[in-house]
């Protein structure tokens, strides 16, 4: 079982292995946040289904929250990573009792090396991401042409 909690110490992540065998190494993963107010609810009256304020946390778990303090109220940076496959990276807050994303970036490679990483002492994500036969192009074009179009200094590649 790992255990991950936030900086400031609301925020918490329990996921187990699920031993399905296999490259990829899935993972139980269910998340508690301590100042949680707002119980579950009912969509509405005639729509049973119950609210899941932490929907966003689905997948398999992360390895590190970090709490940023913002003008908005505090985010949380959750970085994480199945084994042989993917590491990823999201910025979520609270908003009327329930998580919404409003980040997110994974990066898909079978190598150890590589990936997403943040550093929280500098609030910086950095990329690093290499072709292989898993995933045989970035798709970065489409991010080059939207930071063209807004002035940007990408350029084409």
């Amino acid at each position: 079982m790992s255990i991950v909690v936030s900086d400031d110490r609301k925020l918490f992540n329990f996921s187990l292995d699920e031993k399905t065998n296999g490259s990829y190494k899935s993972r139980i993963s269910i998340t508690y946040y301590t100042a949680d107010s707002t119980p579950p609810s009912r969509k509405s009256k005639d729509d049973p289904e119950i609210i899941n304020q932490h929907h966003v946390f689905k997948g398999d778990g992360f390895h590190g929250i970090y709490s940023i303090e913002t003008e908005e109220g505090t985010k949380y940076v959750l970085t994480g990573y199945v084994r042989g496959c993917s590491n990823n990276i999201m910025l979520v807050s609270l908003k009327n009792g329930v998580f919404e994303q409003d980040f997110s970036y994974s990066v898909n490679s079978r190598s150890w090396e590589e990936g997403v990483r943040y550093s929280p002492k500098n609030k910086i994500i950095s990329v690093d991401y290499v072709t292989d036969d898993l995933t045989t192009n970035c798709n970065c074009s489409n991010h080059a042409k939207l930071n063209k179009e807004q002035d940007s200094d990408l350029g084409d590649n």
